[in-house]
């Protein structure tokens, strides 16, 4: 028996987020998961702007107040980077913006990814 899903999209993260629940449930879900989403997305997310990231960005290496949960998010992102021997690493910002990936340069990279197909 194949089981019918519904399924709704949103801008968050700098992309689009897809969510996908069974048929069963009420579409009020959609709001309580994107909800969440929008939570992470505001305090979270280096491109929004006076999110907890962002703050600690634009203060390049000073003391920034910010709240446990963000301590222990990047505790753990430091944890995850020392396993994974700096293959993950949450400093990339400053190049990524050097490059032109950073907010509106990353719709100019999106179109020359599209000239050259």
């Amino acid at each position: 028996m194949e089981r019918e899903y519904k399924v709704q999209t949103r801008f968050l993260f700098h992309t689009n987020i897809k969510i996908k629940i069974p048929d069963s449930f009420e579409n009020k879900v959609f709001d309580e998961l994107f909800e969440i989403l929008e939570d992470v997305n505001k305090n979270y997310n280096s491109y929004s702007k006076n999110s907890y990231i962002d703050k600690i960005n634009k203060n390049n290496g000073k003391f920034v107040q910010v709240n446990e949960e963000t301590v222990n998010l990047l505790e753990k992102v430091v944890h995850f980077s020392e396993i994974m021997n700096g293959e993950y690493d949450i400093t990339i910002m400053p190049l990524i913006k050097l490059w032109g990936f950073y907010k509106e340069n990353s719709v100019k990279f999106q179109k020359i990814l599209k000239l050259k197909k």
